[in-house]
């Protein structure tokens, strides 16, 4: 083999290694931005998940007041039937 051939087969290789490495630096231009992008859209859902958590916590309180308030209307109206019935009562054995 001259030195000619072995210069050509040295300078080929260094192409296929050069493009290789273009190739890999492209990749990893494409990686960076696919990495860049999936982290953009998990911070977006960590602020969607903050707000309906926050929104929950909202949504539960409004719910314990409802409860609450069920519940007086709940025994108020229960003094009402036995303030009725019970003078009902005593009124059937008043007769």
């Amino acid at each position: 083999m001259t030195d000619w051939q072995r210069f050509e087969q040295i300078e080929n290789r260094l192409d296929r290694i050069e493009a290789v490495v273009e190739a890999n630096t492209n990749t990893m231009v494409d990686l960076r931005i696919a990495v860049s992008s999936l982290i953009e859209t998990s911070n977006q859902f960590q602020r969607n998940f903050e707000v309906m958590a926050a929104e929950l916590v909202s949504l539960r309180r409004d719910f314990t007041a409802m409860q609450s308030e069920i519940r007086g209307l709940q025994v108020e109206n229960r003094r009402i039937l036995d303030r009725l019935f019970g003078q009902q009562g005593n009124e059937e054995s008043e007769t």
